[in-house]
């Protein structure tokens, strides 16, 4: 492996301009700037500066390669890395409040763990903030709709779901439900039937009722206490994959640390922010983040990341870190329409939901390559396929793939 490595580093054109370049878009890929002028900043950012940078580190290497002059490579690269260098320092003349703040809360926060305080818990502004999460993935659906020619997908989706309704006599039950008068006020007692069957402790409620009594079967105490461990590990990344409306809803009831502000109108464009934000909320390196999905629905591909965690697995034999699939859940009206799909296929030599099965295979094919080439750059490395929900069904039928 070394000796590939070397080979490679010989045969470089231009290396030192090669490195100049480099550098350069590793800067300004990692280029913040605070408040307004951030936001403008990020999406020209992404969609000029940063294909600029890299198209440059493609021609400028071949270009000076091909002057048959001396020292070429090394006074392009100076006179490249004096401007450079002045804007790096000109940068760093700027005053990065949040920077400074984020650290702060860093401190703050590691202080209220270890004295077993916590801030005051919003459930209600948490339920609102995944409400408003689904309806700007909702609306991003429907914008492109007509763009990525998904519309006869959704159209026959719709005949059938209806066709179900109305052939299946559930029809008019729903709609007795739903549209009486007294609907919203029988969903408000049944919700508060509910919490106070819910609360912990009371021998009639729910969770008494399916707490386990007693270990699984040949399975001890360690053992499942490392499932749990890595259980509730994990759960964050699902909770994570569903982006950061989620991210922001569960920062109100017990995320501690600075918030990362993705702005509303440019989430498209601020995948930097989204990645910053998702790698705060479960504890790893923005760059150790290897892929993202964009906002939005779509009725082939779920919603999910990439990411390779490097802290060790309770359960794992290699005593390694994983490479981790998260998958989203029913959080757009794309994701609607598969859990809607409720007829079974051929699956794994059995039958399995089909809109489910048939997002577990599309995920597959975008997402093996990339799976791959990270768990070989990671050896040792365990697999881990996660999500709640919609995206829990689809890593299930994964890992039976797998």
């Amino acid at each position: 492996m070394a000796s590939t490595t070397k080979s490679l580093v010989v045969d470089l054109k231009a290396p030192h301009i090669t490195k100049v370049l480099d550098d350069a878009q590793e800067d300004v890929g990692l280029a913040e700037f605070p408040g307004f002028a951030g936001k403008l900043f990020h999406p020209v950012r992404e969609n000029v500066l940063l294909p600029i940078t890299q198209k440059a580190g493609e021609v400028l290497p071949a270009v000076a390669d091909a002057i048959p002059l001396p020292f070429v490579d090394e006074i392009a690269a100076f006179a490249m890395s004096v401007p450079l260098a002045c804007m790096k320092v000109g940068y760093s003349l700027i005053p990065h409040k949040d920077a400074d703040e984020e650290a702060n809360a860093i401190i703050k926060r590691d202080m209220s763990v270890a004295f077993g305080r916590s801030q005051r818990p919003k459930p209600f502004l948490s339920s609102m903030l995944g409400v408003v999460g689904f309806a700007t993935n909702s609306i991003i659906d429907i914008v492109t709709l007509p763009f990525n020619g998904k519309l006869g997908d959704w159209i026959d989706a719709t005949k059938k779901f209806l066709a179900y309704v109305v052939y299946s006599g559930i029809g008019p039950e729903l709609g007795d439900a739903f549209f009486d008068v007294n609907a919203f006020g029988n969903m408000l007692i049944i919700g508060k039937i509910q919490k106070e069957r819910n609360q912990i402790g009371e021998n009639t409620s729910r969770r008494a009722r399916t707490a386990m009594t007693s270990l699984p079967p040949n399975v001890d105490g360690s053992v499942w206490k490392n499932i749990v461990a890595d259980s509730s590990r994990y759960v964050k990344y699902a909770s994570a994959a569903y982006g950061v409306d989620m991210i922001d809803s569960a920062d109100l009831l017990q995320v501690y640390g600075k918030k990362i502000v993705v702005a509303p109108c440019v989430r498209a464009a601020s995948k930097k922010g989204r990645t910053r934000k998702i790698a705060q909320y479960i504890n790893v390196k923005p760059e150790d983040i290897i892929t993202i999905s964009k906002p939005g629905g779509s009725m082939d591909i779920l919603g999910h990341f990439i990411t390779v965690d490097k802290k060790k697995n309770f359960l794992s034999e290699t005593g390694s870190g994983a490479v981790v699939l998260a998958i989203r859940g029913t959080y757009t009206l794309s994701g609607v329409k598969v859990d809607l799909a409720g007829y079974s296929k051929d699956f794994c030599d059995g039958k399995a939901h089909a809109g489910i099965a048939e997002c577990a295979d599309n995920l597959w094919e975008v997402a093996k390559d990339t799976i791959v080439k990270t768990l070989l750059d990671n050896p040792g490395f365990d697999l881990v396929i996660t999500g709640h929900s919609l995206g829990s069904g689809a890593a299930a039928l994964l890992a039976l793939k797998l």
